[in-house]
């Protein structure tokens, strides 16, 4: 950070958590009131802080694919990444950013990122290689190879999530039309602020992709007093069960 603060003169935001108890990184002084840490926000708000900015720096290691580069890059965001990350190095190239190995080459990596500014194209790159178009197909094909003879598959050579729905029969009072089944998307959490994150990206998705069937949070959590991010959606519920982690206290 003195590297982008001291002679860059960059200002910038930390945003997310590192440690369960939802603290990052300290900010040193030659960047007070240039880089600001950001508390928990909710993915719209995360997206748009990403809008406002110019590069990504991914400094961790232990991280297997951040979903943050993907999404940064979605936004024709480059990135700036540690070359000794767990996951995620496939997605850097000339087109995506640079990456550094240590503070001792930070500053050239820096420099080569924001003198090529203006040749990094990674939205072109990610619906070259990741649009929906390449992963309809995909998705496709496995659906085909696993699981064809339980889902009408539409007549397309791909498969997307906001494809248009089949015509809708006859609503009960309920709103599900009575020709087809009632389709449940669950998936599983603890209670913390970091799973909190990781279900209101996949409730954006949801949302925004128009996908078919409810989305349901089947969340470990023996908090009582836990409380979740306020989140305004139709087809979206939360169950909470008993968590039987052996390193919670309350584990039986």
């Amino acid at each position: 950070m003195d590297i982008m603060c001291n002679e860059r003169e960059f200002s910038g935001i930390v945003l997310g958590i590192v440690d369960s108890n939802g603290d990052s990184c300290d900010i040193p002084p030659s960047c007070q009131g240039k880089v600001v840490k950001a508390p928990y926000v909710d993915h719209h708000e995360g997206v748009n802080l990403m809008k406002k900015s110019r590069f990504m720096l991914l400094p961790q290691v232990y991280d297997a694919s951040p979903r943050v580069a993907m999404e940064a890059m979605s936004l024709n965001i480059p990135l700036l990444m540690n070359s000794n990350i767990v996951g995620g190095w496939k997605y850097i190239n000339p087109q995506t950013g640079e990456f550094f190995t240590g503070v001792d080459d930070f500053r050239n990596s820096l420099s080569k990122l924001m003198s090529w500014m203006d040749t990094y194209s990674p939205m072109a790159y990610v619906n070259q290689h990741y649009g929906k178009e390449k992963a309809g197909r995909k998705l496709r094909v496995f659906v085909e190879e696993h699981f064809e003879d339980r889902v009408r598959l539409p007549k397309s050579n791909l498969l997307i999530p906001s494809e248009p729905a089949r015509p809708p029969g006859k609503l009960d009072d309920k709103g599900i039309t009575t020709n087809q089944p009632r389709v449940f998307i669950v998936f599983s959490t603890s209670c913390s602020p970091f799973q909190d994150w990781q279900a209101q990206a996949l409730i954006y998705n949801h949302q925004q992709q128009q996908i078919s069937g409810e989305l349901v949070r089947l969340m470990s959590c023996n908090d009582p007093d836990y409380n979740l991010p306020k989140w305004s959606y139709h087809k979206y519920r939360v169950v909470r069960v008993p968590s039987f982690d052996k390193e919670d206290d309350n584990w039986r």
